[in-house]
């Protein structure tokens, strides 16, 4: 995988492809695109083989190479939504934000899909 696959919208296109090729997704409508040759956008639902849904929205600086907002709602059975996050970068640390942002995505859907057993 590229170290850093928020610099490009091909590289970050195929990174959502693979985390939404996951055994546990039923089905998505996740699409990505480019609002202008700096900036990218990725928005749709994830559908879980465990019944969950993931709505999702990401903005990601393509020049800086760093996710500078992104939205997350999970929902369970007849939509009740079980969690919300959102964030804006610009009050996090610069230094902080690709190590925290570029795996966002990928725990979300590891914490949702499997769920820790207690």
């Amino acid at each position: 995988m590229i170290a850093n696959p928020l610099k490009s919208l091909s590289d970050y296109s195929r990174f959502v492809a693979e985390l939404l090729g996951q055994p546990n997704v039923q089905s998505s409508t996740v699409a990505v695109w480019s609002d202008s040759p700096y900036t990218s956008v990725a928005e749709g639902e994830v559908f879980f083989t465990n019944g969950l849904r993931l709505r999702m929205r990401e903005e990601v600086d393509l020049d800086a190479g760093l996710i500078i907002s992104y939205g997350y709602e999970v929902y369970q059975a007849k939509n009740a939504c079980i969690g919300t996050t959102t964030f804006r970068t610009q009050t996090t640390p610069r230094w902080l934000r690709p190590c925290l942002i570029i795996n966002t995505f990928r725990q979300i859907l590891s914490t949702i899909a499997f769920p820790r057993r207690t």
